[in-house]
């Protein structure tokens, strides 16, 4: 099953996304939100050309309350550096798919009406470790309404 893709924004040829509707729909289709998610590709080239260097967010999964401005659960995809992409990727496939599989599986009966929760892929050129793993949860551990 290949996910619905919302929003797919052209990107500088200096740019890629690391990955594509077709393997994230591989990594996650075993869990439970799987037939609920859409993906956006979204471009950060601006963020990125004006802040090169500066961490951000590459690859993105959340759920947003029954109350929010897009309710359900998305993935957001965002650009890398051309040159970067392939080992982006691997370490996505290797490294962090197994880990949102397993956030997805404990948050899977989330039914919040406010708020949301968010798992993501910092992406830091500057840093050693270039990808790290972020949860954020802006309003507490809210599972039911």
């Amino acid at each position: 099953m290949l996910f619905p893709t919302r929003h797919r924004s052209k990107i500088s040829s200096k740019l890629s996304y690391p990955v594509g509707a077709e393997l994230i729909s591989a990594q996650l289709a075993t869990v439970p939100q799987a037939r609920t998610f859409d993906i956006s590709f979204s471009s950060a080239q601006n963020y990125f050309l004006k802040n090169r260097g500066d961490p951000y967010a590459i690859f993105s999964v959340w759920f947003a309350g029954t109350k929010e401005y897009e309710p359900g659960w998305h993935v957001r995809v965002q650009p890398v550096p051309r040159v970067l992409k392939h080992t982006v990727a691997a370490a996505l496939k290797a490294e962090f798919f197994p880990q949102i599989r397993k956030w997805l599986v404990k948050y899977a009966p989330l039914d919040a009406r406010h708020g949301a929760h968010i798992i993501r892929v910092i992406f830091d050129e500057k840093s050693e470790t270039m990808l790290k793993l972020e949860e954020h949860h802006p309003c507490g551990e809210a599972l039911s309404n």
